[in-house]
């Protein structure tokens, strides 16, 4: 393979101006696409296809005329005026008059309709206005949105001006999904302008100029947006989650930035070794080409495998992030040596910053730190491990359920809205569950013989003290009572034409079912929301009426579920796979099982430091958290798992490729072992400072998700970095010795480039 990438590194040094035209039209197609992304993605999270969840999606949306079971609601509150002042009823009616007329608005109800005490706090400065949603998906639901919002600014603006601490926030379950996804993104864009000036300080104390530590900078950008106007493709095809920007750009940076920072400095070598550009370029290619090769491999495999996951986002993110590393990968292969050879000696530019800023003796310190690690290989793996693993240590105790802490920043917009709720006793109408009871086929439900069983099933439902309110056809009033509903139903037709409001919100098209909005108690947590919801489903109506649950606590249950089941797949297929390519890439069957069990222990160690911080609380308040959220939501060790075994290998490779290069031309393990130390030391810790520096970021952004993305990201590059690839790995390939090299091949004949004219 390095005389293929050899000849390739000719080929580009012969046509590098035509190689750097091609990348410009790419970047110039890429920025098109990019630029039109950001309004194609979808905000939120989609069904869970084959749960209950998802089948009373569409039960709901298809048998039911109800529009609230698709609700979004308006929060209003004012410290000056109360429900019953005329200034407050005018701002309702406002509420009313600018979002009527928008098609996806099917009904509206408020306290001026229905004097309904659920709809007014008992002080009367809060309100809610229902709005009733003519939508066909969850999609739909949460591109209306911004659409509400935006029509009821002006009547914000009025609010403002007559009472300043009036507001009106639109919240509710596709509200919320729509703020966490516009607030990751917006994060991701902080993080970024964060990250870029930081990697550029790192890069110049690396290379200590200004033209070498530019390349790489250059080409991770040129990445993200190539990657991005690939993204705009994607959405022509499937729904593409926001998170496809955040990962972009956390991939787009840390790969595109670690493997021009090999090749730029496996070029300088080169130059210092006295080789001509040409030469220098063929070098360069084929011995730094097949690390970035089999690295990108690495990535793609870890990320391939979001594909297991149940979500349509998740695949959308895992394609996303294969455009990113096949992008950065082809232009690190043929833009960066193009730019190399077209730059030559100037690599080096300006001569005055590079000389001042050249740290003398870099190889020495790590080869001194290699003889430190091969003269001692048992204390420094046994000290190693212990210390790697009293960091994962908390990780078996990692709850990967959904956080029972209300974490929604309180810049969010469907947070505001929920805390108005609050004094309503409607803190979680944002997350109702749906309790339907369906008679036999052919069958109406709401027959005298069935009425008294639907009375006893909503007695249930309200003698547990989780559950706050109960909508059904048999609890329309408190002081109505059994005796009551069977007069009212005794003639079911001439009920449901005096009170059509029966059959629209409560019944289904055809009659044979019946509709409870089931309400948790404002106390009641979202853990206990979601325990409620599988308690409720365990419910005997009796006879034989069938219940069925949803809602969304019934979706978060089927999330966790489903997740649990794909990650141990995901995990497996990703060790799998990386065991055959590692196989491949160093003909060993040691190394490969090594590399796994190291890569382990890291990403364990980031799931320690996730658990310390976000579940135990330790140390929360340092990435601005107020409290501990008691929970690590699963998608989050799904998400640093697959990206960080991926771009912790990256580290793996480049160190036993070139240990493995000496080991060829020596036959010598330890002195292999030491010298590949010793020679990538500087490389991996400059690479894995702007990792980081990238992922560290995120940790400090305002949406919690981000926040444990970027500390549970960095805490993996950091440790593998350190720990493992500077002590654990030297020290096991040490004890090894040359069972690290079994089967084994016949080494290649060293490359002499030098003697192979290059034009």
């Amino acid at each position: 393979m390095e005389l293929a990438f050899a000849a390739m590194g000719r080929w580009i040094h012969r046509n590098r101006l035509r190689v750097i035209v091609a990348w410009i039209l790419l970047f110039c197609l890429g920025s098109l696409g990019a630029s039109q992304l950001p309004h194609r993605l979808f905000e939120g999270s989609s069904e869970i296809p084959g749960t209950e969840s998802a089948r009373m999606e569409r039960v709901l949306r298809e048998e039911f005329d109800n529009p609230y079971t698709r609700a979004l609601i308006v929060g209003l509150t004012s410290d000056k005026f109360t429900v019953d002042d005329p200034t407050y009823q005018r701002w309702i009616r406002g509420v009313i008059g600018a979002l009527r007329p928008l098609p996806e608005v099917q009904e509206l109800t408020t306290w001026l309709d229905l004097k309904d005490k659920r709809l007014r706090s008992p002080d009367g400065h809060q309100t809610a206005v229902m709005v009733g949603m003519r939508v066909k998906s969850l999609e739909e639901e949460q591109r209306a949105v911004p659409r509400l919002r935006a029509a009821l600014a002006d009547l914000k603006a009025e609010m403002k001006a007559t009472d300043p601490a009036a507001r009106a926030a639109v919240t509710g379950r596709a509200a919320i999904l729509y703020d966490i996804d516009t607030h990751m993104k917006r994060d991701g864009e902080a993080a970024e302008s964060k990250a870029v000036p930081l990697s550029m300080i790192i890069l110049l104390g690396a290379f200590g100029a200004l033209v070498a530590a530019g390349i790489p900078l250059l080409v991770a950008m040129l990445g993200i947006t190539i990657a991005m106007g690939m993204g705009f493709l994607l959405t022509m095809v499937m729904p593409v989650s926001t998170f496809i920007v955040n990962i972009a750009t956390m991939l787009g940076l840390a790969v595109g930035i670690d493997y021009s920072l090999l090749m730029v400095n496996r070029f300088r070598k080169a130059l210092a070794e006295g080789l001509p550009v040409g030469d220098a370029v063929a070098e360069t290619t084929a011995k730094a080409g097949t690390a970035v090769l089999y690295s990108g491999l690495t990535v793609m495999i870890s990320m391939t495998a979001l594909f297991l996951a149940p979500l349509v986002e998740f695949r959308g993110i895992g394609i996303g992030g294969c455009f990113v590393v096949v992008v950065s990968v082809a232009a690190v292969l043929t833009l960066v040596p193009a730019t190399l050879s077209l730059v030559g000696e100037r690599v080096d530019a300006p001569r005055w910053l590079s000389s001042r800023m050249r740290l003398p003796d870099r190889e020495t310190w790590w080869r001194n730190v290699a003889g430190w690690v091969m003269d001692r290989p048992w204390r420094v793996l046994v000290a190693g491990t212990i210390a790697v693993l009293a960091i994962a240590w908390p990780a078996l105790q990692m709850d990967t359920g959904f956080s029972n802490s209300r974490w929604f920043p309180l810049s969010m917009e469907c947070r505001q809205g929920i805390e108005i709720l609050g004094p309503l006793q409607q803190y979680n109408a944002v997350i109702p569950i749906y309790a339907v009871v369906r008679a036999p086929a052919g069958e109406k439900i709401l027959q005298t013989k069935y009425i008294p069983k639907l009375h006893q099933f909503a007695r249930k439902l309200q003698g547990d003290e989780r559950v706050g309110s109960v909508l059904s056809p048999v609890t329309l009033r408190d002081d109505l009572g059994l005796l009551q509903y069977l007069m009212l139903y005794r003639n079911s037709d001439r009920a449901l034409e005096r009170f059509p409001q029966i059959k629209q919100l409560l019944l289904s098209k055809d009659g044979s079912a019946a509709l409870f909005q089931i309400i948790p108690a404002n106390h009641v947590l979202l853990r206990e929301t979601q325990a409620l919801s599988l308690d409720v489903a365990k419910l005997s109506v009796g006879g034989p009426l069938k219940l069925e649950v949803g809602g969304e606590p019934a979706y978060y249950n089927d999330f966790v579920g489903t997740m649990n089941w794909a990650f141990p797949l995901i995990i497996g297929v990703v060790l799998s796979v990386t065991l055959v390519v590692l196989f491949v890439a160093f003909r060993s069957y040691l190394l490969p099982i090594k590399a796994v069990v190291m890569n382990l222990l890291s990403v364990g160690a980031g799931f320690g430091v996730l658990v310390m911080v976000f579940q135990f609380g330790w140390g929360a308040s340092l990435f601005g958290m107020s409290e501990a959220m008691g929970a690590v939501p699963i998608s989050i060790p799904v998400f640093v798992f697959c990206l960080t075994f991926g771009l912790s290998m990256d580290y793996e490779v480049f160190l036993l490729t070139r240990i493995k290069e000496i080991y060829d031309e020596t036959g010598d393990n330890r002195h292999a072992t030491a010298e590949g130390l010793a020679s990538t030391g500087g490389i991996i810790t400059n690479a894995a400072a702007i990792m980081v520096v990238v992922f560290g970021a995120f940790a400090f952004v305002e949406m919690p998700l981000g926040k444990m993305m970027g500390l549970g990201l960095a805490t993996t590059v950091l440790v593998d970095a350190t720990i493992i690839r500077i002590f654990l790995v030297p020290a096991f390939m040490r004890i090894a010795g040359r069972w690290n090299w079994v089967p084994g091949h016949k080494a290649p004949e060293r490359l002499a480039l030098h003697h192979v004219p290059v034009e």
